[in-house]
């Protein structure tokens, strides 16, 4: 069965809770949410970080969802690292057909924000560094309304523009 995030992290949590770390506190997303992670590198730790409380968000923040194979491979639903490997050659060589979902039958429509109301500033977008352009989204997914705006898409990085009218 397809796995969201929630059921992943519920699994990882039973299954690898070393793998975890809660941060409670409020922290900045400037800088701050970044250097935590960063101490934790430096100490050749890749813990998932999950941030409950980011400065000026209502939205939680998860950092390092893939930093290990081992957590990819539970992700994938593999039993090993090995064995993902395995996996994914028959994914990459078997693809499943797509299927739509009707908009109706979607799961995702906790938070549907359309219009004026979609605004950028609501998800916690990080400053990672003193000299970086401004805050930016890094590996994330972009969910794009049309097949031609998907194409168009060819960076990974998205850097948070000021301008009210921005659109991905």
């Amino acid at each position: 069965m397809p796995k969201d995030l929630r059921s992943y992290l519920d699994e990882l949590l039973e299954k690898r809770p070393r793998d975890v770390v809660v941060v409670d506190r409020e922290v900045d997303p400037r800088y701050e949410a970044c250097a935590i992670v960063e101490k934790f590198e430096r100490e050749n730790k890749f813990p998932l970080v999950f941030f409950k409380n980011i400065k000026n968000s209502k939205i939680p923040l998860v950092i390092n969802l893939g930093a290990t194979y081992e957590r990819l491979a539970l992700a994938l639903g593999s039993p090993t690292v090995p064995q993902m490997v395995k996996d994914l050659a028959h994914r990459e060589h078997n693809p499943l057909p797509v299927k739509e979902v009707s908009p109706k039958d979607a799961p995702v429509k906790e938070v549907i924000l359309k219009a004026n109301d979609v605004d950028f500033d609501l998800l916690p977008i990080l400053t990672h560094n003193e000299e970086d352009a401004g805050s930016y989204t890094n590996a994330a997914a972009l969910i794009c309304k049309s097949a031609a705006a998907m194409q168009s898409t060819s960076a990974s990085t998205a850097i948070k523009s000021k301008a009210k009218d921005s659109s991905v």
